[in-house]
């Protein structure tokens, strides 16, 4: 940890230049795990990061929870640690689309 630059009674961690998922995520935020989520929430949640809409971001994660809890919880976590790229990147990499109307 280091101290603020102003007021030496703030501390605070560094960052790492390019932040990983927790360890214990890694095995439940998969490309699989994404793809057998129904295509709209996942739609739905990739909107919702996109937009920085944190109360739509808790809705897919409420719905994902009912399927898949680990994965909400990662989900959850990576929302917490501000790792919207991250996950933009796996459902996108994923190739998750929803149908068409």
């Amino acid at each position: 940890m280091r101290s603020h630059p102003i007021n030496p009674a703030i501390e605070f961690e560094e960052l790492n230049a390019a932040p990983s998922f927790p360890e214990n995520e890694v095995n439940v935020l998969t490309k699989t795990a994404f793809s057998e989520l129904p295509p709209e929430l996942v739609a739905n949640l990739q909107q919702a990061i996109s937009n920085l809409d944190l109360e739509q971001m808790q809705i897919a994660i409420g719905q994902i929870r009912e399927i898949n809890q680990p994965l909400a919880r990662a989900i959850a976590t990576c929302i917490k640690n501000f790792q919207y790229e991250q996950l933009l990147n796996l459902i996108q990499d994923g190739s998750v689309k929803p149908d068409p109307p």
